[in-house]
């Protein structure tokens, strides 16, 4: 009797064929509609089955030593649409390409001089064109450093607007973190603000979800490096096997 969520011979046997050839995982998960992209990457690393190396043009290498160390993944598939995740990692590694992971003197320096100062999410930016947003709230975190109130001036409107990034991610989170930790990802902004923010796009709160994770404890700082670290390395178990006191919804969330 086939166990629950067994691979048939037929779905494994549409890995072994388009997998070593490069398709995409996107691209297997369309061939593949009951597995998900990570349960797929599972069962590649289960099986064994590896990519058949293509030959890198000299462009590509060229455009991977400039742009791998500080793009995220879905920047790099813009760069390198013909070349997936997993061959660029591949090929980072043979070639001792690595991730700019690492701040050095001057750019710590300007951080703990700033980040705890009154200014604003886009003059924060400015200052550290190379590092993305994310980039930015980790290093904060590892350093222990609190983000200053940004106060903007009394007769400058354009300043107290909420941008449109800030207004999707209160739109995709908000039912799943509670005010405080969406404010502690939107520094310089308030509870009064959010509340605003609510009224002016008709945010509703789901009344049956009724917000469950404000009865939980806030996020360590050693709980955000290791899912920062982990959640693209390892599955769904290992990850909450590493962050016991979390819920899978709780993970994705907080991602």
């Amino acid at each position: 009797m086939k166990k629950p969520n067994s691979w048939t011979q037929k779905e494994i046997d549409v890995l072994k064929e388009h997998y070593p050839k490069g398709m995409s995982l996107e691209q297997l998960q369309k061939l593949l509609p009951d597995r998900t992209i990570r349960a797929i990457i599972v069962r590649v690393r289960k099986l064994k089955i590896k990519r058949e190396e293509k030959s890198w043009s000299d462009k590509e290498v060229d455009l991977l030593r400039k742009y791998y160390p500080r793009c995220s993944s879905a920047q790099m598939r813009e760069i390198l649409p013909k070349r997936t995740i997993q061959a660029m990692h591949g090929k980072a590694s043979i070639l001792g390409i690595t991730k700019e992971s690492f701040w050095n003197k001057e750019e710590e320096q300007l951080f703990k001089k700033h980040y705890r100062s009154k200014i604003s999410i886009e003059e924060l930016k400015e200052l550290f064109p190379n590092r993305s947003y994310s980039s930015i709230l980790h290093k904060a975190c590892k350093l222990g450093i609190k983000k200053g109130k940004y106060i903007p001036e009394k007769n400058s409107e354009l300043s107290r607007r909420w941008t449109k990034d800030e207004v999707e991610f209160v739109k995709k989170f908000y039912d799943s973190m509670t005010d405080k930790e969406l404010l502690e990802l939107l520094p310089g902004r308030t509870i009064s603000g959010l509340k605003g923010l609510l009224r002016t796009h008709k945010i509703p709160c789901q009344k049956s979800f009724k917000r469950p994770c404000s009865r939980l404890h806030p996020w360590s700082n050693q709980e955000l490096d290791t899912l920062i670290k982990n959640y693209n390395r390892v599955t769904n178990e290992e990850l909450q096997k590493l962050l016991p006191d979390r819920t899978w919804g709780g993970i994705k969330s907080r991602m």
